[in-house]
């Protein structure tokens, strides 16, 4: 892995209802239970966001680089944060709300 300007972390949050709704769109079909389809699309969800920021970050000439990521889900679950301080964006969708957290620090 070459070094980058910038390592970090990202989590999405979502409830399981929008979760699948959101899977449902993406793969075209209509997914009524919570399954590994479900959770293979929200991951490729956070590919899609991770992805385009780090295109427009290298835009500006900050390298960046991205490992697959991982799905969590539950009820009352704690994340540990990353090594820094994490900031909370609401994001709105036509299905409902998700929260995406990105923590990002200088790289090595």
């Amino acid at each position: 892995m070459e070094d980058s300007d910038l390592e970090g972390g990202m989590v999405l949050y979502t409830r399981t209802s929008l979760a699948k709704k959101l899977a449902s769109q993406l793969l075209g079909r209509s997914l009524l239970e919570h399954d590994p389809l479900v959770d293979s699309a929200m991951a490729e969800i956070g590919n899609m966001v991770a992805g385009h920021a780090t295109i427009l970050l290298e835009q500006d000439g900050i390298r960046c680089d991205i490992t697959p990521p991982s799905v969590v889900r539950g009820r009352n679950l704690v994340i540990t944060p990353y090594k820094t301080t994490m900031v909370e964006v609401p994001v709105q969708s036509e299905f409902g709300e998700v929260v995406v957290q990105v923590g990002l620090t200088s790289g090595q």
